[in-house]
């Protein structure tokens, strides 16, 4: 009987999951917009997060001959959207979508090639409560839903950009930390392949990873360097503010040397992600991406990945809550009136078909 309720329990559960995240989201203000299934090739090549021909499902609009892509990526919707049909909006302007993804993966690998999301995108916010929105909101969100192991894993694209301004090899640095090749890139360094105004921060870069000490730990490594100075100074702030939000010290890791999104993100990139690796959200800031739709305003966004929340979520009640049972065809009648009176109402032709409802059901009341 488990197989035959699987597919049921399960919609169940990501409706579940769906209406707790909605009810964070409706506490910040957002309003849900609905988007196309599908979206141009030109607009997305542009502007999607990790867009590649060979990771998209495209077909031909035969009415107009144009490249259409089923979507990989909400966020590029939603920005054109804004662009086009909500710029004159007072800021900030806070939406959220629901719906599926599509990515054309190896399923060999474990991967999915369709996704469902729940996310929320906020524009024109200045950088640091911005950021503490979308961090919170995930940190609530998880926590709505009930999964306690997860770690909130941050990386700064800014400050990262920072350190490889400082070497004068950017590209074979940039593959060695890709790469996680850390005695490589020593031994690049003691050689002279790669050298820098600041060695000991680059070499020590790939190791922080870490608590608040990671921090601390590089900014000893800084110098002069105003910049880097400062920056690492906003993200001690961004993390006295998250502690100071109720958010536990040890669910809060960074690592500064992740270099996935690079192209995309311009300052905070966050994850959650649980103990066995399962990446429940992820988001971070894109100020630039508004610029390739004709206009500048800052915006940052997360989603929550429903297929990866799925597989450690445990529905506190697996069965299906019913007031009424009502039995027989004389009674279709009776059990139409209950329903009237709000009533949730189950009806069965005979007693015949009662075998193993209670395992889809939890039935209060029998008539007759």
């Amino acid at each position: 009987m488990e197989t035959k309720t699987k597919l049921p329990q399960r919609a169940r559960k990501l409706k579940k999951i769906a209406a707790d995240i909605e009810k964070i989201l409706s506490q910040y203000g957002y309003t849900e917009v609905y988007l196309p299934l599908y979206e141009y090739y030109d607009i997305l090549s542009k502007t999607a997060w990790n867009f590649s021909d060979e990771n998209i499902i495209r077909f031909i609009d035969r009415n107009t001959g144009k490249s259409m892509v089923l979507r990989p990526d909400f966020t590029p919707q939603v920005c054109r959207n804004v662009a086009n049909y909500m710029n004159s909006y007072p800021k900030p302007i806070r939406l959220s979508y629901k719906g599926r993804v599509f990515r054309n993966v190896n399923v060999n690998k474990g991967l999915k090639s369709e996704m469902q999301q729940i996310g929320i995108e906020l524009f024109g916010e200045e950088e640091l409560y911005g950021d503490l929105e979308l961090i919170a909101i995930g940190y609530k969100g998880i926590e709505s839903v009930g999964i306690e192991n997860f770690k909130i894993v941050l990386t700064d694209i800014y400050l990262l950009k920072e350190c490889l301004s400082l070497v004068n090899n950017k590209e074979e640095y940039l593959n060695l930390l890709k790469a996680k090749n850390y005695c490589e890139l020593k031994k690049k360094f003691n050689s002279g392949d790669l050298s820098s105004k600041n060695t000991d921060l680059l070499e020590e870069l790939p190791k922080a990873f870490g608590g608040i000490e990671v921090l601390n730990s590089i900014k000893n490594k800084v110098s002069l360097n105003t910049k880097l100075i400062s920056r690492l100074d906003e993200l001690l702030t961004l993390y006295d503010n998250m502690i100071s939000m109720g958010i536990p010290k040890d669910k809060i890791v960074f690592d500064l040397a992740e270099v996935n999104g690079i192209n995309y993100y311009t300052g905070i990139n966050v994850r959650f992600v649980t103990d066995g690796g399962n990446v429940l959200i992820s988001g971070g800031r894109y100020d630039n991406l508004m610029h390739n739709f004709g206009v500048d305003v800052s915006a940052c966004g997360l989603a929550f990945n429903l297929e990866e929340i799925l597989p450690v979520y445990e529905l506190r009640d697996e069965k299906i809550e019913i007031d009424y049972l009502v039995i027989g065809r004389e009674n279709f009648k009776r059990a139409e009136e209950l329903r009237k009176k709000d009533f949730k109402v189950l009806w069965v032709s005979d007693k015949g078909k009662l075998q193993n409802l209670e395992v889809m059901y939890s039935i209060k009341n029998i008539f007759p």
